[in-house]
């Protein structure tokens, strides 16, 4: 069976992955306790592109 389901909302793709990738991210900072580095490694990118992100998605050190 197929795990993952969603509801057909009509956003378009290049949204829904940014909203999908914001929320991996806040996760990952959260179960780090806001470590980037450790974060990043998690992630698989780099730190500098884990700070990126955060300032595009203005996400704070600690995933809030």
């Amino acid at each position: 069976p197929n795990a993952y389901r969603t509801e057909f909302t009509g956003a378009f793709l290049k949204e829904v992955l940014a909203e999908r990738e914001q929320a991996h991210i806040r996760g990952a900072l959260r179960h780090t306790g806001g470590h980037k580095a450790q974060a990043a490694r998690i992630l698989g990118i780099s730190r500098k592109n884990l700070w990126e992100k955060m300032r595009e998605y203005q996400i704070e050190g600690d995933g809030s």
